[in-house]
């Protein structure tokens, strides 16, 4: 029965560890049309990928090495732990932090575009928000209440950006991040390419710390592309 439950586990934390590193999947495009700005946050981002990749390297030797040398019962204990923590990798539960709001509300103040559904925010342009604040830092994310992440797909449908299969709501709209350095985080945001990006739309971007910062969990079905389940023999 332990053994069985071992397995289970094992098996759980394994899904868990390919949905996190493994990112929504899309056509490639027929040729590269990427600008600088584009190539240079690409670089940065395969960077950090690869630091993270590193660094889960040698948390699961650690724990291989912790897992071996412990009885049944340690083991058990050690899988639930492993599974609690990939868990709050996968952005599946609640999480709470330091960290700053920005805020995208029209350019001009006029309050009778609060809530208007005249501004329509191009997917393009919250991928690249989202590199952006990856780039600088941000270690979790969440747009309009919905947390992203690696598999979070931000697409167009019929003249709407849907995030996670929901639409975004009307201007303006909260994107809450959570990182380890607010205030440097903050200062890069306040002058960020997005930001211009942003005011070519007749958008503002703000930025504010918060010291506490809560992220909704994520609450849509993880999709995991060439993985599935393997038959009892």
């Amino acid at each position: 029965m332990r053994k069985r439950l071992i397995f289970l586990i094992t098996t759980v934390i394994i899904g868990f560890m390919v949905a996190i590193q493994f990112h929504s999947t899309q056509e490639p495009k027929a040729r590269d049309t990427r600008d600088i700005w584009e190539l240079r946050q690409d670089v940065e981002k395969v960077k950090k990928v690869q630091q993270e990749l590193n660094s889960e390297i040698y948390k699961y030797e650690q724990l291989i090495e912790e897992y071996s040398g412990t009885g049944e019962e340690g083991q058990i204990d050690t899988l639930k732990e492993t599974l609690k923590e990939l868990k709050k990798e996968a952005g599946i539960t609640e999480i709470s932090g330091q960290g700053i709001v920005l805020t995208i509300e029209p350019l001009l103040n006029d309050e009778d575009l609060v809530g208007h559904s005249a501004f329509r925010i191009q997917p393009e342009l919250i991928r690249r928000l989202i590199n952006e604040l990856n780039t600088y830092g941000a270690q979790e994310i969440s747009i309009d209440g919905e947390r992203i992440v690696n598999t979070s797909p931000i697409r167009e449908v019929n003249d709407k950006t849907y995030i996670n299969d929901e639409p975004l709501s009307g201007i303006p709209i909260e994107i809450k991040v959570i990182t380890l350095d607010a205030k440097k985080l903050h200062a890069e945001m306040m002058t960020s390419q997005s930001g211009e990006e942003f005011a070519r739309e007749g958008l503002r971007l703000s930025s504010r710390i918060e010291s506490i910062v809560t992220l909704p969990p994520y609450e849509h079905q993880i999709r995991v592309k060439y993985m599935e389940q393997k038959e009892e023999t």
